[in-house]
């Protein structure tokens, strides 16, 4: 499920948006929608949303390429999605299909469609996992880096300083 939501930057819009113009040429009544980028891009906000609460992602009970059976789930996903956005649930479900056949290519990173992302999205969590984060190694640094600024160059800032001010003092008098 977490590797579904790895896609929050929404990169992939345009190409989603390319591949449902494709799917509903001939269909305008569809097409209107598959031409509006801000419906892709809400689209996808939807769809995440919906796996971030706990819906499973969508999945096939079987079919190939364009004509594709989706599961219970994803009917009920396509309703909920199609009713809060007000649009036709056909539409929504040829969004499923954009998605799911673009995910499968590896032209969209939806890893659990895509048997090689999902290995290296694995290999990545694990690497990261195990190894510092970006705010552990900082206080490392600090604390190794701060015995020797203090030695190269607060020192001799604040001798400089003190004599600065000595002949700021000397000045005024």
């Amino acid at each position: 499920m977490i590797n579904d939501v790895e896609l929050m930057g929404f990169g992939w819009s345009d190409t989603v948006k390319s591949y449902l113009l494709r799917l509903t040429k001939g269909l305008p009544y569809l097409r209107k929608y598959a031409t509006r980028t801000r419906i892709i891009l809400n689209l996808n906000t939807q769809y995440m949303a919906l796996i971030v609460k706990g819906h499973k992602p969508i999945n096939k009970i079987s079919g190939s390429g364009d004509f594709i059976k989706w599961n219970k789930d994803s009917y009920e996903m396509a309703s909920i999605i199609s009713e809060k956005m007000g649009l036709p649930k056909v539409f929504v479900l040829y969004y499923f299909l954009a998605i799911y056949n673009l995910a499968i290519k590896g032209k969209i990173p939806l890893s659990k469609w895509n048997p090689k992302a999902e290995i290296e999205a694995k290999k990545l969590k694990t690497k990261l996992s195990s190894e510092k984060n970006v705010f552990e190694k900082i206080a490392d640094n600090l604390k190794e880096g701060v015995e020797q600024t203090t030695k190269k160059i607060v020192i001799p800032v604040v001798v400089v300083g003190a004599i600065g001010l000595l002949l700021y003092i000397k000045d005024k008098k």
